[in-house]
Parts: structure tokens; C-alpha cells; sequence
């Protein structure tokens, strides 16, 4: 890795304009010290690495996409996939990691692919009082790796280009071949207007009746009715949709994402 960062006193007050109480020399020193403990490791070596990124991808397809080693014990590597706050300090001389955040799992290292570098945020205390703003804030380089869980359940489906949508449906008792279907985010009435919004594929749940949604993220937005008369040909109208009506439902391909527009006329 070619990028090198390192601070002085003005660009480290810069980063921490919240911070405790004055900067000094010493903490510059300790921050560039651990900048260095980063890059040595990284000289010499190319496998992936304590404090690295990773773009993670588990088997049902949930996407972390700034997932973080902490610690790396032989072969296997233990993961933050959320990382809150990564604190770094140095370990007998060695740049190590104590992190908030969860769920955590745990990888070999062999199953991890290039992708790239990236720089990330890191904190490390002062030498002052511990307290919420004691801690110094600094970039450093990674490097970023890629993994996928085996054996995905639904094919190369993932919440960071899709939304992923549980539904139950439930059968109308009174017509013959109709249902609902219901999710945490929305009530659909038929199944045209599910193939609405269906712009990816059906999975069978787990549960009977149950159905896996991968689609376009839907947004609802009210409009009034000048906005709605002067929209012109924008958007497929439908005289209902999700109970209401009428709608114009715009469907962007490129980011994924279906609009469903519709009248309030207290707006």
C-alpha cells in the first residue's frame, strides 16, 4: 500500500474539534505511532489483515459492506459486521483492536478476495480522563477484502442492490384463488400488485405460506393534486394500489427503487 497519512498539531485539532480537552504533542506522536504499526504490518504482508475491511455477504444475502477484522487467530479471522466504534492501541508493539458493535462471526482468511483499499476511521484515547470525548479521531488506510457465505439461499440476490421483503400471504375465504399479501412494510391486495413491485424474484419461505420477496425498494410519497395534474405522462397510473387510489407508480431500473405516488389533498 503507497498511501501514507500522517498528522500534525494543527491537522489533528482539525479532526477533533470536539475533543476533551487541548491536543499536544504527545497525542500527535501516539496517532502517528499507531499509523505506523498499521503500515508496517501491511508492508509485509498481502493477506488480509487485523483492522481491514471486508464487504461481507452472508448466505441469506444481507449485505455489511464495511464489516471489520479485529483479530486474527491462525487462519480464521473474528469479524464485526457492524462496526460502531473501532479503538486501536498498540500491543507490544503491534496495532491492535478493541471494537463496538455486533452481530460478530468468524472467517478463514484463505476464503477472502482482493478488493481494493480504503480509508477508515479509527479512534485511540488521549492521555488525559477518560470521558465520551477523550478519544482521538484518525484515518488510516486498509486494505478491503471480499467474502460470500456458501451455498446463498436465494442465487446472487443481496440488500445492497435489492430489497428484501418477508411476506405472508393470506387466503381470501370468500374468492376462490385470491389472497394478501402482507409484509412489515406494506398490505398488497392482488397479485397484479405484487407483480407491481416485483421486479426480481419469488422465494418460498421457510413458514407455509410464507414468500421471500426480492424487489425494488418502494418509496410511498404523497403529492397534491397540482403536483399530481402537472406530472403529465410520469409514471403508470393505477386506479388502486395497496388501497389506495389512484396512484402513479414510477419505476427507476437503474437504482432499484419503485415510487408510488399518490394524492393528499391537505398537502
Amino acid at each position: 500500500m503507497n498511501t501514507k497519512i500522517r498528522y500534525d498539531l494543527d491537522s489533528l485539532e482539525l479532526a477533533n474539534g470536539d475533543f476533551g480537552y487541548p491536543i499536544t504533542e504527545k497525542e500527535v506522536r501516539k496517532v502517528n505511532r499507531m499509523l505506523e504499526l498499521m503500515e508496517n504490518i501491511r508492508s509485509r504482508q498481502m493477506c488480509p489483515t487485523e483492522g481491514d475491511c471486508v464487504e461481507f455477504v452472508s448466505r441469506s444475502g444481507d449485505y455489511f459492506g464495511k464489516a471489520h477484522i479485529e483479530r486474527i487467530t491462525g487462519k480464521y479471522a473474528d469479524i464485526c459486521l457492524i462496526p460502531e466504534t473501532v479503538f486501536c492501541f498498540d500491543d507490544m508493539g503491534k496495532a491492535a483492536y478493541d471494537t463496538t458493535g455486533s452481530p460478530w462471526t468468524q472467517v478463514n482468511i484463505r476464503d477472502m478476495k482482493p478488493a481494493g483499499t480504503e480509508i477508515r476511521i479509527f479512534r485511540t484515547w488521549g492521555f488525559g480522563k477518560r470521558s465520551s470525548t477523550g478519544s482521538l479521531r484518525f484515518d488510516a488506510p486498509v486494505r478491503k477484502w471480499e467474502y460470500r457465505e456458501p451455498n446463498p439461499l436465494y442465487d446472487g440476490y443481496t440488500t445492497r442492490n435489492w430489497c428484501r421483503y418477508h411476506i405472508m400471504k393470506h387466503r381470501d375465504r370468500e374468492r376462490t384463488g385470491e389472497y394478501t399479501f402482507r409484509s412489515d412494510s406494506f398490505t398488497l391486495y392482488s397479485r397484479s400488485e405484487l407483480a407491481a413491485i416485483l421486479k426480481g424474484r419469488l422465494y418460498k419461505g421457510i413458514l407455509p405460506d410464507s414468500l421471500v420477496l426480492w424487489g425494488y425498494r418502494m418509496d410511498i410519497k404523497e403529492i397534491s393534486r397540482e403536483q399530481w395534474n402537472g406530472m403529465g405522462q410520469h409514471g403508470q397510473i393505477r386506479m388502486k394500489f395497496m388501497g389506495y387510489g389512484p396512484v402513479r407508480i414510477h419505476t427507476d431500473n437503474k437504482n432499484h427503487t419503485v415510487t408510488v405516488f399518490r394524492i393528499n389533498d391537505s398537502i
